[in-house]
């Protein structure tokens, strides 16, 4: 009962913090009409809801650099867009982390633990993955269309979501383990 309820639990936790700074996001650049209107969207719904299940923590630490040292080297040119994207990679390392730490306070065991953490990683990308091949042809251009600028096909997607899955299933996962109410077996 432990592993389930650690893994519903942390799965709708990921979920919803995912949703809120994707919100969030779109508030601050001031077009959340587009965020209402691409719900329609397939991809979109996707991507909101599991996005950032492709984004390893060192490429959050890389895309926050950048984003930091691009509003620190021009603010004036940047405007809230730089604000924005910051927010924005800061939630998905907020939403794994809360995540897995719920996944381990609810868990019995440390195996329960990794093993609702890693599993709700799966589930966010192999979600993300159907949502992204069901989606229409104008579907996220950060997902597909960066994968097929790179000469990728479907194999290569499904490849980068996986990898991506384990490198944070395995991250995100000591956190889970660390974050256990009791050290049983």
């Amino acid at each position: 009962m432990s592993f389930a309820k650690a893994y519903f639990i942390s799965l709708v936790v990921y979920i919803s913090l995912n949703l809120a700074f994707t919100l969030i996001f779109y508030m601050l650049l001031g077009s959340l009409d587009i965020f209402i209107i691409a719900f329609s969207n397939l991809s979109f719904i996707g991507f909101a809801l599991f996005g950032s299940i492709i984004f390893t923590p060192t490429l959050n630490v890389f895309m926050l650099t950048i984003f930091v040292a691009l509003g620190t080297a021009m603010p004036s040119q940047a405007g809230n867009y730089v604000l924005a994207i910051t927010i924005l990679f800061i939630g998905y390392f907020i939403t794994q982390i809360v995540s897995s730490f719920t996944a381990g306070r609810l868990s019995e065991s440390r195996g329960a633990a990794f093993g609702a953490w890693m599993l709700t990683a799966f589930t966010c990308g192999m979600l993300l993955l159907l949502f992204t091949i069901l989606g229409d042809s104008g579907s996220v251009g950060l997902l597909t269309g960066s994968v097929m600028f790179f000469g990728g096909t479907l194999n290569f997607l499904v490849l980068l979501i996986l990898l991506a899955c384990l490198i944070n299933g395995i991250f995100y996962g000591c956190i889970a383990l660390l974050s256990l109410k009791s050290m049983n077996l």
